[in-house]
């Protein structure tokens, strides 16, 4: 029998040497094969993955293969059983058969008759799946005569919302069919209407086929929950789980757009099925075509005949929904980073789309950025840097404010000789955040908010690896940083817990760490939209992190970003830390940490998102919702709690009687910083952890973060409160930089 795929037999002996010649045998048939010793081992590999094909003796030690048969078929109940022995009787015989099983072979057995028996079973399965698709195409045609049948709308217009664990469990056989149709409110409406064929073919294809299911003896079933607007799909699958088999979008669904059908076909393991309907959706049936032959989507046009849309479901429900139903492969798990890293990889390499869609790292920016890593001279460095005007000009403004009143720099040597390569590579990354955001123009993303946080984290990052004591590492600071701080970071000591190997760019790995967004918004436009609206109807339960989970489900920000960094081959060793900062263990490496503590302790000062907002217009289109709902325009709720913080600190910091000589060279005296340092303390406890419950609702990584540095999550808190003044000032200087040259950036910013 030629076979395009190979089926899989499973074949089940405890003797080793009958074992590994009918293993032999098998292979040279043409099947793939997985072997078991016992029918306990059987039965756990039947639950982890489908076969084609059960091939078992019957008298093995513990279970026999009679009854083993009966328990495969209760987890696959499309297995095709076939039974071998040396010792055939009558009585086994018509034994095996009552059991399910298809043949009965006879000890020992020539590969020619073995591939007979595996060739025409598999034949048999095929004729039984033609005469059941001819079934179905049938009684749908039959079915679409009847223009007056009665629909159960109850069941058709209600989402299925499992009520409680009880149902749930009970259901556990149960795949569930999105339908995103925008459905009328009249019964007969629904019954008549030529706009609504599509929908009526499907609901009865699902009603048919679960007849068929039944009569065949198996408790699988197949149910649909419908939803009208976008809004509501990510409720809907968040609900279902991994009972969720497809999400089908229908032809008066509001919105067919190419990217809101790559985002569910990249990010879910399920199928997604379209019927296009050309007035709406935004990409051609051609494009459409393209697409589905890159990514696990399927689909119609909605001008096909009615016989056209009949058979589609019909091969649909027989082939795909049916061959699903066996399958009990576990999808991988993607918790580690690794195993995130590699969904995204998986994501983008089936879909190219999204991967053209991804943003480029600025080519003056990396070219620069190499040059200073390679060692080259200011006359190399600056002769590249003269390709970007902006970025000439942001450079000679910077050297100037740093010359403090000295004769004016307007040479872009005498820039970086004055700046230096390290305060260099902030402008540099500055820059470079602003060009990738600002040809990202997507609703409820504030390019503005995105590189505060990011400059934000980046800052801090550097300041907690800083070694206070090691003059190289203080001279990579910032011009102009007040000295107090050095005396902070000795009081704290967190440079020696965090401690990255030399030459680490903390700067770029905390300013970077967060590029998934961007690339998450712009290989997908539709999602963002969808994660503000989640965001708002949680309200901020669990932060965006949370509502992210539910939209993009297996593709979250932070493994988008660690492709985006390996596909740029720019920053390898950041990685890691892009990919794991919101999860950290005792495993997790230090670099790791260092950003995970950074991206916490910006949270308050500069958080992203800082509000949950979506115009009118875009939750019209994006969204369904055409009610104007003002509860849903939500600042983050870390923002008014980290104001009340510093308010409180900033009472109580007045009170510290500085000396002349403290104001005007900002180096504290030992007594000094050890009472801000206790006053800071103090603000944190006197808040009673209401600060540290929002951080920790939407970073819980902040304790693994802590025990790792060995500091109380509270004194980090303190240490935050402290540094607020040089870190607020030093990233809207950086802002300002970056925008101030360039103002299509500066526009970008401001949108």
């Amino acid at each position: 029998m030629a076979q395009t795929t190979k089926a899989h037999v499973l074949l089940v002996d405890d003797e080793h040497l009958v074992r590994e010649t009918l293993e032999r045998m098998i292979q040279r048939a043409g099947y793939e094969v997985t072997v078991a010793d016992s029918a306990e081992a059987a039965l756990v590999l039947a639950g982890q993955q489908a076969f084609d094909i059960l091939l078992t003796d019957v008298y093995m030690t513990g279970a026999p293969g009679d009854e083993l048969v009966v328990e495969v078929l209760r987890l696959q109940p499309d297995i095709l059983p076939l039974i071998i022995t040396a010792y055939p009787d009558m009585d086994l015989a018509i034994r095996s058969v009552n059991h399910g099983a298809r043949r009965f072979l006879v000890k020992p057995v020539s590969i020619d008759a073995l591939q007979a028996a595996l060739d025409e079973v598999l034949q048999q399965r095929q004729q039984e799946l033609v005469r059941e698709r001819r079934r179905l195409i049938d009684t749908l045609l039959g079915l679409q005569e009847e223009a007056g049948e009665q629909f159960d709308l109850a069941a058709a217009l209600g989402r299925t919302i499992d009520q409680d664990q009880g149902d749930r469990d009970s259901r556990s056989d149960q795949r569930i069919l999105i339908l995103c149709e925008s459905l009328h409110g009249d019964g007969e409406h629904l019954r008549t209407a030529e706009r609504y064929r599509h929908f009526r073919t499907i609901y009865r294809a699902q009603k048919a086929f679960n007849g068929q299911l039944q009569r065949s003896g198996s408790s699988a079933s197949i149910r649909l929950a419908v939803i009208s607007r976008a809004a509501d799909l990510h409720l809907c699958l968040q609900e279902h789980g991994d009972r969720v088999h497809s999400v089908i979008i229908g032809p008066n669904f509001h919105r067919q757009s190419a990217d809101l059908v790559r985002l569910l076909a990249a990010s879910r393991p399920y199928r997604t099925v379209l019927c296009h309907a050309p007035e709406i959706a935004d990409f051609s049936w051609a494009e459409f075509c393209k697409m589905m032959t890159d990514l696990p989507v399927s689909g119609y046009r909605s001008s096909a005949s009615n016989e056209e849309t009949v058979t589609f479901w019909a091969d649909y429900f027989t082939h795909q929904v049916r061959g699903d139903l066996r399958s009990t492969t576990v999808v991988p798990d993607a918790a580690t980073d690794v195993g995130m890293l590699s969904t995204a990889r998986r994501a983008l390499a089936r879909d190219p789309i999204g991967m053209g869609l991804l943003p480029a790292f600025p080519d003056v920016c990396h070219r620069v950025t190499e040059a200073i890593d390679e060692g080259a001279g200011f006359e190399r460095v600056a002769e590249i840097a003269a390709l970007d005007g902006p970025l000439l000009t942001t450079l000679v403004h910077r050297a100037n404010a740093a010359a403090y009143g000295s004769k004016r720099i307007e040479s872009v040597v005498a820039a970086l000789s004055t700046i230096g390569t390290a305060e260099t590579k902030k402008l540099l990354l500055g820059r470079a955040m602003g060009q990738i955001v600002r040809r990202l123009q997507q609703a409820g993303f504030s390019n503005r908010d995105f590189f505060l946080h990011s400059a934000t984290v980046g800052f801090v990052a550097q300041l907690l690896s800083c070694n206070p004591d090691d003059p190289a590492e203080v001279s990579a600071l910032p011009a102009g940083l007040p000295p107090y701080v050095a005396d902070l970071m000795r009081t704290f000591g967190l440079w020696q817990p965090l401690a990255c190997p030399p030459g680490y760019d903390a700067f770029a790995a905390g300013i970077l760490h967060d590029i998934g967004k961007v690339a998450l918004a712009s290989s997908y436009p539709d999602a963002f939209p969808q994660i503000v609206h989640e965001i708002q109807r949680r309200q901020w339960q669990q932060g965006s992190r949370g509502a992210e989970r539910v939209v993009t489900g297996e593709l979250n920000h932070a493994a988008l970003g660690a492709a985006l960094l390996e596909n740029w081959k720019i920053f390898p060793g950041h990685i890691a830390s892009t990919c794991g900062h919101h999860h950290v263990d005792a495993a997790s490496p230090v670099q790791t940490v260092l950003v995970s503590l950074a991206n916490c302790l910006a949270k308050g000062i500069h958080p992203f998102p800082s509000q949950a907002r979506m115009p009118q217009p875009q939750r019209e289109q994006f969204l369904g919702l055409s009610e104007l709902d003002t509860s849903a325009y939500q600042q983050n709720p870390l923002v008014a709690s980290c104001h009340t913080l510093t308010n409180a600190f900033e009472g109580q910091r007045k009170t510290v009687g500085l000396d002349a000589e403290e104001r005007d060279t900002e180096h504290y005296h030992p007594g000094t910083i050890a009472m801000l340092v206790e006053q800071a303390r103090d603000t944190v406890r006197a808040d009673d952890r209401q600060y540290l419950g929002l951080l920790l609702n939407q970073n819980p990584e902040f304790v693994a973060v802590a025990a790792r540095c060995g500091v109380p999550p509270e004194d980090l808190i303190a240490l935050g409160l402290l540094l607020q003044r040089p870190i607020t000032a030093f990233v809207a200087d950086l802002l300002r930089l970056t925008t101030s040259a360039d103002p299509i950036v500066r526009r970008a910013m401001a949108a």
